[in-house]
């Protein structure tokens, strides 16, 4: 409801705009198209950055990947999941850990499912303070970071800041601000996953291609 009214509010006003200020090339062609011209549109990025490295790493649970995020749906935990479950059954178990609010039931159901009979070791952190995110970032191998859209993506520029490689989706988002790792088609847990695999160091090997008659002598072998 709250964001229909902001939309609505925006396009009532949008004539009477003289200057918008946004934080990524991504999000300024957005608005350029939205607006249809007329206005003036600055990028003009900023972050609050300044903890987002300690001197001291601390103590405690590592995790091979983390995803900072809420569990809106365009922040597409499920493909993400998803994914994690083909790892499961390609025999890779990598650990994940998320920070999902405690009242998000569909994504915490589909955690604890997962790990209980399929064994994938997942974590919900649940809502973290600031400073607890920065800390995360030191015990993690990677950040992933399958958003389907965002305007800036702090946790991008945090893990960057802090020294973590990142996988993410293959968006104009991502790289207007950091050069990841690797990279995946959000919509695709396959996708997701053999970026995992490559990250891991353990890429899937692409199907053989069979001559014509090696296909035939594979058909008609009984």
């Amino acid at each position: 409801v709250r964001i229909a009214f902001e939309r609505a509010i925006c396009r009532m006003f949008r004539g009477r705009v003289r200057e918008y200020v946004v934080q990524s090339p991504s999000m300024k062609r957005e608005l350029s198209r939205w607006r249809g011209g007329g206005a003036r549109i600055r990028v003009l990025p900023f972050a609050d950055l300044a903890r987002s490295r300690r001197d001291v790493e601390l103590a405690g649970e590592r995790f091979d990947f983390v995803y900072v995020a809420s569990g809106d749906g365009h922040k597409n935990h499920q493909r993400l999941l998803d994914a994690w479950l083909l790892l499961g059954r390609q025999s890779i178990f990598p650990s994940l850990a998320l920070t999902v609010e405690p009242d998000n039931l569909p994504i915490l159901d589909r955690v604890q499912e997962l790990s209980r009979n399929h064994g994938l070791r997942l974590t919900n952190l649940g809502v973290l303070e600031h400073d607890d995110v920065l800390d995360l970032y030191l015990r993690a191998g990677a950040l992933i970071f399958p958003s389907l859209g965002e305007s800036m993506g702090l946790p991008l520029l945090e893990a960057a800041r802090a020294g973590l490689p990142i996988v993410a989706a293959e968006r104009d988002y991502v790289r207007d601000i950091v050069t990841p790792a690797e990279t995946f088609d959000p919509g695709s847990p396959v996708s997701i996953a053999r970026a995992v695999r490559r990250f891991l160091q353990c890429p899937e090997e692409p199907v053989s291609v069979m001559s014509a008659s090696e296909f035939l002598e594979q058909l008609l072998r009984p």
